[in-house]
């Protein structure tokens, strides 16, 4: 208990419904570190390392929706949004090595597959500051309704006690 208590705020946003959701948090730094290996280990071979890459993308997005790891589903969006951004820019760089591999020198093409990616990495990005932002100012509300209702009941008692002096 005291264990669980102590890593909540690693797993608190989780279900842990299911063992496979439980489980959830190992199998992505498995896949972080499996993916900083490959990136490393295959740089030589950027068409076999950028191909595994998007095969383990590609499998990561299938587990990720039939897992649901997450409570909230504002969560679970951003999940997908993050790792579609991924697979998509890998799919793309896998494309612009293909085009090389096969000699395909069509600079137009290279340019707007380079501007696909550009843009889902800027969505990813919008979508995060979004959220960060919305959290920001709900919690800003909140901040100020506690203190409006602070500032309403110390008003409130004092026009009662002043109420009552007046009376005495």
């Amino acid at each position: 208990e005291a264990l669980n208590k102590e890593f909540s705020p690693l797993h608190k946003d989780f279900n842990h419904n299911r063992a496979l959701q439980s489980y959830y948090l190992m199998f992505d730094l498995i896949r972080q570190i499996v993916f900083s290996a490959l990136v490393v280990s295959l740089f030589d071979f950027p068409f076999t390392g950028i191909l595994v890459v998007s095969i383990i993308n590609f499998m990561y997005i299938a587990v990720f929706l039939f897992i649901r790891p997450f409570k909230e589903k504002i969560d679970f969006i951003q999940g997908i949004i993050n790792e579609t951004c991924l697979m998509l820019v890998s799919l793309c760089a896998l494309i612009l090595i293909t085009m090389e591999r096969i000699r395909i020198y069509d600079l137009e093409f290279k340019m707007n597959i380079g501007w696909v990616m550009v843009a889902s990495n800027f969505f990813f990005f919008f979508f995060f500051l979004c959220r960060i932002f919305a959290s920001l100012s709900y919690m800003a509300f909140l901040l100020l309704k506690f203190l409006f209702n602070k500032i309403k009941a110390k008003f409130t008692k004092e026009e009662y006690f002043s109420i009552l002096d007046d009376e005495c």
